[in-house]
């Protein structure tokens, strides 16, 4: 159970959920699988850059997204953090396996499988490799949107490809979360 990895996120703004429960605390859903579309907007806010993304114009090639998606999909795309399943299909209701996410965070962090850093169908591995996939603590055979808070919380703790400080610091460099709330 990996609540508390999704309540922290939230609590530092990087995370939303699927709404709020009738106490009025986040529900996360985190006992189901995500989908592309939930995988993808989940790293844009990971990543900070939500505002980013929404203030995009929709170019990318795929034609199979809903107006909702289309900023999230167009911020990966255009930083090289993703690539459709066809020339003009994303698949946004395909289910996000423990591989995608994992090819997701390490884009993210900096590695290329394009350029060797990794294989796309070793992502888990490598993501263990370094340190972002707690192989133990991620399930990689029923990957859930608790896997995923997991394992976007784990990133936060490593350092991207060539800096010296971890992903959180860039965030609160980049001024994305909060320094009091990054402590």
């Amino acid at each position: 159970n990996f609540t508390s990895s999704a309540d922290r996120l939230h609590e530092v703004g990087l995370f939303q959920g699927t709404g709020t429960t009738a106490s009025g605390a986040p529900q996360y859903d985190l006992d189901r699988a995500p989908t592309r579309a939930e995988a993808a907007v989940m790293l844009v806010r990971l990543l900070g850059k939500e505002a980013d993304a929404k203030a995009l114009t929709y170019t990318a090639p795929f034609t199979d997204l809903a107006a909702w998606e289309q900023p999230y999909i167009q911020y990966l795309y255009d930083n090289g953090l993703t690539q459709g399943t066809s020339a003009t299909s994303w698949s946004p209701e395909n289910m996000c396996d423990a591989r995608m996410y994992a090819a997701f965070l390490l884009r993210s962090l900096g590695y290329s499988d394009t350029a060797g850093d990794f294989s796309y169908s070793d992502a888990a591995e490598t993501a263990a490799q370094l340190g972002v996939y707690d192989l133990a603590a991620v399930d990689t055979e029923l990957f859930n949107r608790d896997d995923a808070a997991a394992a976007s919380y784990t990133a936060l703790a490593v350092s991207p490809k060539g800096e010296e400080g971890t992903l959180l610091d860039r965030l609160t460099e980049q001024g994305a979360v909060d320094a009091a709330a990054a402590a």
